[in-house]
């Protein structure tokens, strides 16, 4: 508790309020110009019929593609892009661009303010403002945020999950808070795009207490609670979807969309995206990543790894333990 009070006195709530409406502003006059213009590309016409189905049958729970059942992702994100087209376009009901990527710059939004509120505990007003306009200014960012695609509402939904688990935990890993909300964020998370959002969660919470030598906690209440509100709220959400396919329906279609994703193995492709996904972070978050030139300076890792140790491996291990995920072709 002592090393968090002492952390805290680096961004008041003012001061948070005022970065979260600042940010959210740049965002929307950096993001919002020309989404209607670009005509849809990649995965987006996919979610734009998904989502145009939901709003012509009013069945927002079961998503549907041309007549069929889509279980390949969850219904969330379009659930989100049906509620922006009733929101903008209340007269024909008829997706948009603009309304089926609006979804995605709000995602950019959630991002930063849930990260700025986590992070403030630990980072000084400096580093707050660098991971800022990363965060908004990186090109990999602007990318997705322009898009009608899952990535960052799910980027998100797993990053507020982690980051709030992280700050908590700092106040006191075995209180109700710790767990509750960081865990409703990752049950959210699952609902966009499933089991990677588990992966990402517990990577990092295990990893952690495993270095804290708490693992313990996960028999805990607190954690106990948390799982078993998590584990309702995504079967609450499934279920209308089961109870249409029925199970073996559902069954079937789930272990399809595994053997199908596990037919894509190649070690070839592995090692090539091994060398691949590391030069694409770089320059997909540029300039911001030329910061990483500074870990060959001695001085400034001794002053990092003396000032910021918990929170250096907390970052650390989540991301090499969650890396496979991302290599895997």
């Amino acid at each position: 508790m002592t090393a968090l009070n002492e952390t805290t006195k680096h961004l008041s709530l003012r001061e948070l309020l005022f970065w979260c409406l600042a940010g959210s502003g740049l965002i929307l006059f950096c993001y919002l110009p020309g989404l209607g213009e670009l005509m849809l590309t990649r995965e987006e016409p996919r979610r734009v019929l998904i989502a145009q189905t939901m709003i012509d049958t009013g069945n927002y729970q079961v998503p549907e593609l041309l007549g069929a059942s889509y279980t390949a992702k969850p219904p969330l994100f379009n659930q989100l892009i049906a509620v922006s087209t009733l929101a903008l376009h209340p007269q024909d009901h008829q997706v948009s661009e603009f309304s089926a990527r609006l979804p995605s710059v709000l995602g950019v939004i959630l991002l930063f303010c849930l990260l700025m509120a986590a992070c403030r505990h630990f980072l000084s007003r400096p580093a707050l403002f660098f991971v800022a306009m990363g965060l908004i200014l990186s090109p990999e960012i602007f990318f997705k945020g322009i898009l009608s695609e899952i990535d960052l509402i799910f980027a998100a939904l797993v990053s507020g999950s982690l980051w709030w688990w992280y700050a908590l935990q700092l106040e006191g890993p075995a209180r109700w808070r710790t767990w509750l909300f960081p865990m409703l964020l990752m049950s959210l998370a699952f609902l966009s795009k499933r089991e990677p959002a588990l992966l990402f969660f517990y990577t990092g919470v295990i990893s952690m207490l495993a270095w804290q030598g708490r693992l313990g906690l996960l028999l805990r209440a607190p954690h106990l609670l948390g799982l078993t509100l998590s584990a309702g709220l995504i079967a609450l959400a499934y279920w209308p979807i089961i109870n249409h396919m029925g199970w073996q329906g559902f069954v079937d279609d789930t272990l399809f969309e595994a053997s199908d994703l596990g037919g894509q193995f190649s070690l070839v492709n592995v090692l090539t995206q091994s060398i691949r996904y590391p030069i694409e972070i770089l320059l997909g978050f540029f300039p911001f990543s030329l910061a990483i030139v500074l870990i060959f300076k001695a001085d400034l890792r001794r002053h990092v790894f003396s000032k910021a140790h918990p929170h250096v491996i907390f970052a650390t291990w989540t991301i090499l333990l969650s890396l496979p995920v991302y290599l895997w072709p």
